[in-house]
């Protein structure tokens, strides 16, 4: 599991010192006996209130809701499709085609000798489907829906998938534009293993830059943050409401 500090604190993933507080807790209760606690009602279930305010936002920031496209999704034998569809629902964008064999969760990942986008193999069975219906573009979930790779064809209908620093830059770079036009000031980030290309779009643009430790728990700690990516492809884009 994750724990996510609240709004008041800034949202994101716990960092230190919040990560040794709880920590340390957890020692103290390690070193008696459970049955013992008292059990706390001082929680919320969440329900699909927070999923569907999470689509409702994230189908707002469709800057083409009327665009039409050819491509092609899978899950990766994860939990991504469902909201995934209900987004591009909410938001006017046409449904992908859908690899099958991959599109509902399944532990075992059967068709995959390891079901992460970036390895080799893995987005066979997209890249095929994206032939036979002579595609655009492939986008691909890993299982838990936190990462998604991209793959394009080149001039000789070979088809490639995108490196993360790559998708990250053209992100940042078509973002950087917008901020640039509307005078908005704030900052790029990436962690200190993504490209150094993202300062220079920074840069270009009149925009601050960062680099921060691996993870999203950092990227998401940057004041003023506009944008942040990772090149293990995970990306950042509306940091106000999801961090």
């Amino acid at each position: 599991y994750k724990v996510y500090l609240g709004k008041a604190n800034g949202g994101g993933q716990i960092v230190s010192p919040a990560d040794k507080e709880i920590a340390a807790l957890i020692d103290k209760v390690a070193a008696g006996d459970i049955r013992d606690l008292p059990r706390s009602q001082d929680f919320t279930v969440l329900d699909d209130e927070v999923v569907n305010a999470y689509i409702e936002k994230t189908a707002s920031l469709a800057k083409r809701p009327k665009a039409e496209i050819n491509y092609v999704y899978t899950a990766m034998h994860g939990v991504g499709y469902e909201v995934l569809s209900k987004t591009l629902e909410k938001a006017g964008l046409p449904q992908p085609y859908l690899v099958s064999e991959q599109i509902q969760p399944d532990g075992s990942f059967p068709t995959v000798n390891f079901p992460n986008p970036e390895e080799k193999g893995a987005l066979d069975l997209a890249i095929k489907l994206a032939k036979e219906k002579n595609a655009e573009f492939i986008i691909a979930n890993d299982p838990d829906a936190d990462r998604l790779a991209v793959a394009v064809p080149d001039a000789q209908g070979n088809w490639k998938p995108l490196h993360g620093n790559v998708i990250g830059c053209f992100l940042g770079w078509y973002l950087a534009k917008q901020f640039h036009a509307q005078g908005k000031q704030g900052v790029l980030a990436c962690s200190l293993v993504s490209s150094p290309a993202l300062a220079e779009i920074a840069k270009k643009y009149g925009l601050s830059s960062e680099e921060t430790l691996t993870g999203f728990k950092y990227i998401g700690k940057v004041e003023n943050l506009l944008f942040g990516f990772e090149e293990a492809l995970g990306y950042l884009v509306d940091p106000d409401k999801v961090r």
